[in-house]
């Protein structure tokens, strides 16, 4: 009897001591993977994915600027969240800093944009992809003329990156171009993210390729 009261004691001791393992370890393990996603970021809130073309109706210029629309009866799409605008709201976010590596660019408005980020002290530098200076409707050539920094890419190979990375900390990438066709035909997509880790990979890849095609050292 006493064999058996002892064996039933040592079951139940046993079987608590296996779930306050199983517990301690299953709450450890939640802590250790919240933890990596403070450091990361949440991919829910972090992470986007935009899509182009969109397949509603095309953006209101007044929520592109950030300002309320007065026309009544307009048609036009006005959530913030539109890929085009939230394309255009990222880049005018920028305070202090626009690294872009852009294989073409012909996009006016936007370039009108980044002009006047550049006249309010944001350090605007562009890489660019040597042949298209000369492709119809480049807009290079005009934010050159504004004083924006701008560099070349190989003359050998396409410069055939497509990313722009906003005070070193919200990233754009994708196959995108900075194109009317770009935006309103082809079918592209762009990352909009703002992990760190993610963020700081593509900047450091920026700052390389910024001093490889430096003019002065080649």
């Amino acid at each position: 009897m006493r064999e058996a009261i002892l064996g039933a004691c040592l079951g139940a001791v046993t079987a608590t001591g296996i779930q306050w393992l199983w517990t301690t370890w299953t709450r450890r393990k939640q802590e250790c993977l919240e933890s990596e996603n403070d450091a990361e970021g949440p991919s829910d809130v972090e992470d986007r994915v935009l899509f182009f073309p969109f397949t509603g109706s095309t953006p209101c210029h007044a929520t592109i600027a950030q300002r309320a629309c007065h026309r009544p009866n307009c048609a036009h799409d006005h959530s913030p969240a539109h890929p085009t605008t939230l394309l255009y709201t990222t880049i005018k976010s920028s305070t202090t800093s626009l690294d872009i590596a852009m294989f073409t660019f012909s996009l006016a408005a936007l370039k009108d944009e980044i002009v006047g980020l550049s006249r309010k002290g944001v350090r605007v530098r562009l890489i660019f992809d040597s042949e298209q200076l000369s492709a119809g409707g480049c807009v290079v050539a005009d934010l050159l003329r504004e004083g924006i920094q701008i560099r070349p890419g190989p003359q050998e190979f396409l410069f055939h990156h497509k990313f722009a990375v906003v005070d070193g900390r919200t990233l754009l990438s994708g196959s995108l171009n900075w194109t009317r066709a770009g935006i309103m035909g082809n079918y592209e997509n762009v990352i909009l993210s703002h992990r760190p880790s993610l963020v700081a990979s593509f900047q450091s890849e920026f700052d390389r390729l910024w001093t490889l095609f430096d003019p002065s050292t080649s």
